[in-house]
C-alpha cells in the first residue's frame, strides 16, 4: 500500500473506488439472490419464508 499522501498504484483503488465496487457487487447479488431480506424479516417474525425467499433463486 502506497503513503496515503501519493497517488494509487496500478495495482490499487481508491476508498471511493472501491466503495463504488462494494455497492455494484451488491447489486449484483440482491439480482441473483432473490429478496433475501423479505426472507429473513419473515423468520424474525416467526413465519415460514417463501420458497424462493429462503432458497435465495427464483424457482421456475
Amino acid at each position: 500500500m502506497s503513503d496515503i499522501n501519493e497517488p494509487p498504484r496500478d495495482d490499487e483503488m481508491t476508498y471511493a473506488e472501491g466503495r463504488e465496487k462494494q455497492a455494484e457487487f451488491e447489486g449484483l447479488v440482491e439480482e441473483k439472490d432473490g429478496d433475501v431480506q423479505a426472507a429473513t424479516d419473515a423468520q424474525l417474525a416467526g413465519e415460514e419464508p417463501d420458497d424462493e425467499d429462503r432458497t435465495n433463486y427464483k424457482l421456475t
